[in-house]
């Protein structure tokens, strides 16, 4: 910034009233103040006459607009895409989850009634070996009563042979088929 002065610009006097305000404000003189209020119209290249800086709206405006376009283009390239595999995969994993316990459900209902099955025949076989022991301590008990009752005929018949009388052998006889029949 130079401070020679080479060139005049006539304004009225309100606006230089203005311009004398406005440096004593900032702490400035009037031609310093000046030449930066131009340095910043040239590097901001706003438009004096823009008070509510339109432009930059318009700018802002349209650079939104751009990125608005920009994101509802990665969501139809991108985003959508994606959402639709997800979906997919998520009703895929739905069925393969549904089939997987339909199966083990099926399985579990199988096994449980094998194991039905399974107890039933364990009881089954419990109650057989019950009656098998039952019956083998009754062949047992009946072993022995025959063998009292066999000792008894023979002592009784080597007693009636002694006396020889038939009718006590008959006797004897019909005795021994009665407690035999007992048993």
């Amino acid at each position: 910034m130079s401070t020679t002065h080479e060139k005049s610009i006539r304004f009225p006097a309100r606006v230089n009233e203005k311009l004398e305000k406005l440096a004593n404000k900032h702490g400035r003189t009037k031609l310093l103040f000046f030449e930066q209020m131009v340095e910043y119209f040239y590097r901001t290249k706003k438009d004096p006459k823009d008070i509510n800086d339109e432009v930059l709206k318009n700018a802002l405006v349209a650079n939104h607009e751009k990125y608005i376009g920009f994101i509802k283009t990665q969501e139809n390239t991108m985003l959508i895409p994606i959402k639709q595999e997800v979906e997919l995969s998520l009703k895929t994993l739905e069925r393969i989850l549904n089939a997987f316990n339909s199966q083990v459900i099926q399985a579990n209902n199988t096994i449980l009634q094998n194991q039905a099955v399974q107890v039933q025949r364990s009881d089954d076989t419990n109650r057989v070996l019950k009656e098998i022991a039952n019956r083998l301590d009754g062949k047992d008990l009946l072993k022995q009563k025959f063998l009292v009752l066999l000792e008894h005929y023979i002592k009784a018949r080597e007693n009636i042979n002694a006396v020889l009388s038939p009718k006590s052998v008959q006797e004897l006889n019909q005795r021994t088929v009665k407690l035999i029949d007992d048993l």
